[in-house]
């Protein structure tokens, strides 16, 4: 899928000098090695029988060393050579993303270009950082969007006022290698005004581009914690549905998950916490969750919020796939 060079006998050729080059070079490096044991070896065993040179041993060791030592440079030097080419190769995978007037295709090449890249600069991480940010803070994301060590997510819509930066956040996150989510906003107001199975309905022909390339999450929060529970079930259900099969997250803070009846979607639906009092833990003292898929924990030292996910990026990508 990706627009690698094509393959001609030359190269092929090339390619295979370059293997006998590194193959050779590893070989010289054990041969230096074995020489510097050799001279040690050899001078132990002449010791015996010149008394009149009683520092040949000492002299043997500084040979010795002095192999090893050409031996780590050259080793080293071929890791680097190794690692910078590796750094190009991903680099150039990178470029070859499609675009149209300077944005980027939510095409299918795109996307495995993307799934690719997320998760093999991740491969090693077992939880990951980021922030959530709206318009309201659009100001400042070029400053504080540098604590997104691996994920940016973004508010899509309050209530039915779109967030026309989300698509800015989209690009950003893609360009730069950011796993993405997305969030839409919800309150007693919205409760009460909208149906949850058309907001929710709506809510994925506002986002139909981005299904399949982020993680979604339903926002439901009120000032007194008390939240409509069966509104939001409605909501996730008829999301999941209109969506084809991609199962939001909940975000709510502790306190409304300690306070409201959330058993018929707690067996379900992850939970991303927000808890600004425990430092980052999958557990900030939850009533009907096992766990918190993500925590939010704190601020920056702007306006953002901070997030950690308990998880790798592979399980963020499941939580935005299709099933």
């Amino acid at each position: 899928m990706f627009n690698f060079p094509k393959q001609d006998e030359n190269a092929s050729v090339f390619e295979l000098i370059k293997r006998l080059g590194v193959t050779c070079g590893q070989l010289i490096i054990a041969i230096v090695r074995l020489i510097g044991k050799g001279i040690v070896t050899i001078a132990r065993t002449l010791r015996n029988g010149v008394a009149k040179h009683p520092n040949i041993v000492t002299v043997a060791l500084v040979i010795s060393l002095i192999c090893n030592a050409i031996a780590g440079t050259w080793a080293a030097q071929t890791h680097i050579n190794a690692t910078t080419e590796k750094t190009s190769q991903s680099q150039a995978n990178a470029d070859d993303f499609e675009r149209e007037n300077g944005h980027l295709v939510p095409n299918a090449k795109n996307l495995k270009l993307y799934r690719k890249l997320t998760t093999e600069e991740r491969a090693n991480k077992t939880e990951l950082y980021g922030v959530d940010i709206s318009a309201y803070q659009s100001g400042t994301y070029g400053n504080d969007v540098i604590f997104a060590d691996d994920f940016v997510i973004c508010r899509v819509a309050a209530g039915t006022n779109v967030d026309d930066y989300c698509d800015k956040m989209y690009q950003y996150a893609v360009e730069n290698n950011k796993l993405l989510g997305v969030y839409f906003y919800t309150d007693e107001k919205a409760w009460k005004s909208n149906d949850p199975i058309s907001h929710a309905q709506w809510c994925v022909e506002q986002t139909r581009n981005y299904i399949g390339w982020a993680m979604f999450a339903l926002d439901a929060e009120n000032p007194n914690n008390k939240v409509d529970t069966e509104w939001c079930k409605k909501w996730l259900e008829a999301f999941e549905d209109a969506s084809g099969g991609v199962t939001p997250v909940l975000y709510i803070n502790r306190a409304s998950e300690n306070t409201n009846d959330w058993s018929d979607i707690a067996n379900k639906y992850a939970l991303w916490c927000a808890d600004y009092t425990v430092a980052p833990t999958p557990n900030p003292s939850l009533n009907q969750w096992d766990s918190a898929i993500m925590h939010q924990f704190t601020t920056t030292g702007e306006t953002l919020d901070q997030d950690i996910f308990f998880g790798t990026a592979e399980r963020w990508w499941e939580l935005a796939t299709k099933h």
